[in-house]
């Protein structure tokens, strides 16, 4: 009971003391809708999704800040490449993100406007053959600096 109260103080004060990172998980709920992206015979590897961390530089002063907000899901999939980029262009932009590469057969890439920046999101086929879907954008506030 101890530990849960403390763990709970703890989150307390450095959410108190350090404003901003994702207030109410938007920005997290925009990336994590780019999972439209992965076909549905995905095997997933893993799945990586954070909001932001706060921080700094090996705990040099003056480098505290907020990292940035990352999904990530790495998976195989049976289906032809070019079916994978097709597919995750079509449903990503439905989505209002905006193609800003797609190179046959190996990447694409999307960017979608947020209030107060823009996230960004990729799809790639890595050289195991398997694929990395990796959506990121900057925390509300200050960010670590200077590292």
């Amino acid at each position: 009971m101890v530990v849960v109260v403390a763990g709970g103080a703890l989150i307390m004060h450095l959410t108190l003391r350090h404003a901003g990172g994702d207030p109410g998980g938007r920005i997290m709920a925009v990336l994590a809708q780019t999972d439209v992206a992965i076909p549905p015979d995905a095997a997933i590897e893993y799945r990586n999704d954070h909001g932001p961390l706060w921080g700094s530089c090996d705990g040099r002063e003056g480098t505290e800040g907020w990292d940035d907000v990352v999904f990530q899901v790495h998976f195989s999939s049976s289906q032809p490449s070019s079916e994978i980029l097709a597919r995750a262009d079509d449903a990503l932009t439905a989505k209002g993100w905006s193609r800003t590469r797609l190179l046959e057969g190996s990447e694409a890439a999307w960017t979608a406007r947020l209030s107060s920046s823009t996230a960004r999101a990729t799809l790639r086929r890595d050289s195991d053959g398997k694929w990395t879907l990796f959506a990121t954008a900057p925390p509300v506030g200050r960010r670590t600096s200077g590292c």
